[in-house]
């Protein structure tokens, strides 16, 4: 019998290697093959449409970089305490956060982020008077 091909899903570990891939190129891979690891680059906005997808590959994800670092990471304040995990990929490089849809009650807590350079609040007045 002559075997003329073979595929083995993903069964096995399979690295792309050292060099970034794009968030898009990053979800479609790993959709292929789940037990890959890759280092992603990809501008602010295209990691802030993306980001609730990537924090479900955050295991996957081994460095996230954003290629635009002039741009702040505009994201809602959901997707900043849902998406820890991913957004912890980040490191400490030097990168800004924009947080909107901020309660008055949160503020303060998600001014304590460092990366944190802008906040819009959107709540009542009542709520924010008594913030």
């Amino acid at each position: 019998m002559k075997v003329t091909a073979a595929t083995a899903g993903s069964m096995f570990y399979v690295s792309p290697g050292t060099t970034p891939v794009s968030v898009a190129t990053a979800l479609a891979y790993i959709g292929r093959f789940p037990k890959s690891k890759l280092l992603v680059t990809d501008t602010s906005e295209n990691i802030a449409k993306n980001l609730d997808n990537l924090q479900k590959i955050a295991n996957n994800v081994t460095t996230l970089t954003i290629s635009d670092l002039g741009t702040p990471l505009s994201i809602t304040a959901n997707q900043l305490r849902k998406n820890a995990s991913i957004l912890g990929k980040l490191g400490s490089s030097n990168y800004d956060l924009h947080v909107r849809d901020v309660t008055a009650a949160n503020a303060a807590s998600v001014a304590t982020n460092a990366h944190v350079k802008n906040i819009t609040v959107t709540d009542t007045s009542a709520a924010i008077a008594s913030a």
